[in-house]
């Protein structure tokens, strides 16, 4: 990313330390502000420039000896509509403000001043600040006018500092994330899935933290190979997604329960995960009608003759799972 606004090639005999000011009024009793001439480099080693964070700097242009004349513009260059920033110039020796935020919009600066200027990423893009060097100056110095493009980086409501991760715990899955820069984050949800469609498993609110933090959520082990993620949500419903990851299936826990067994009227289908089909066999294989039986996770057994049968159920991947079934 280019973030540098050149300078004019005139003298600037003023030594100065690079330094970031917060506001006009610290710019107005900073002891030692940034020299234009080295205002490139400061904005240079600065941070990325993202949307809706602004960048301010307190820059001289006294030189000695000085210049009270003008050094030049600064404008707009770009034909873009909106323009992905502004800037807000202001001049401390009378406390006058000019901002610049359309195409053609420019400011003039003048030698033996201190201003205070502040750039305000609007939307991500990129766009250009032109500097047109004064006649005085480019007959003086040689100077051309010059190009830079700022680029506006979107906004990211956080940072994943560490992906989810999966800890098998027995008959349970921990899971952990780790991350950091929360602004106007609502909560995180744990989905789980076959990697294409995902369900919530559990809803985490955010702390909405500076620091990185690392949010922990829990979820049953499950008999079938299971991908999962972590979806975290704006309060404006902007979303984001963390890493998939995909947990084993747990061959520890039980995929069917019959209870009771032996069971007389009525037994629960008990499985990890809603089975997508269910089926009764007699001892010969042969399987039952089930109409006005299956409710929910309960098979009414009223009517079957006393004996052995079996109880089959299908998942949504097609794996099957039997049990024998005593009914007296």
């Amino acid at each position: 990313m280019i973030r540098t606004i050149t300078h004019f090639a005139i003298l600037l005999l003023m030594a100065s330390a690079p330094l970031i000011a917060q506001t006009a009024a610290d710019c107005a009793t900073d002891p030692s502000p940034t020299s234009f001439v080295n205002l490139p480099a400061v904005i240079a080693n600065d941070q990325n420039y993202v949307d809706g964070v602004a960048e301010t700097y307190c820059v001289s242009t006294v030189t000695n000896p000085a210049f009270t004349g003008s050094l030049g513009t600064v404008s707009l260059s770009s034909v873009v509509s909106p323009y992905p920033f502004s800037i807000t110039i202001t001049d401390l020796s009378d406390n006058s403000t000019s901002t610049l935020s359309a195409t053609g919009d420019s400011y003039q600066i003048n030698g033996d001043r201190r201003y205070f200027i502040q750039i305000d990423p609007t939307e991500p893009g990129a766009a250009d600040v032109l500097l047109t060097p004064s006649v005085a100056v480019a007959i003086a110095t040689g100077a051309m006018p010059q190009t830079t493009t700022i680029t506006v980086d979107q906004n990211l409501p956080v940072t994943w500092v560490s992906p989810l991760v999966a800890i098998p715990a027995g008959k349970t899955n921990r899971f952990a994330w780790t991350v950091s820069d929360e602004r106007d984050v609502a909560d995180y949800i744990l989905e789980a899935g076959d990697g294409v469609t995902f369900t919530a498993v559990t809803r985490i609110p955010s702390v909405t933290a500076a620091a990185a933090h690392t949010y922990e959520a829990t979820d049953r082990a499950r008999s079938a190979a299971t991908y999962y993620r972590v979806r975290q949500t704006d309060l404006d419903g902007t979303m984001d997604y963390s890493n998939v990851i995909l947990v084993a299936a747990n061959r520890s826990v039980d995929d069917l329960v019959l209870a009771p067994n032996p069971a007389h009227g009525a037994v629960q289908i008990l499985t990890p995960e809603a089975p997508a089909s269910v089926q009764l066999l007699n001892a010969a294989g042969r399987s039952l009608p089930l109409a006005g039986r299956l409710s929910g996770e309960t098979l009414n057994l009223n009517g079957l003759p006393a004996g052995l049968y079996l109880v089959r159920t299908t998942d949504a991947t097609g794996a099957r799972s039997t049990r024998r079934l005593i009914v007296r």
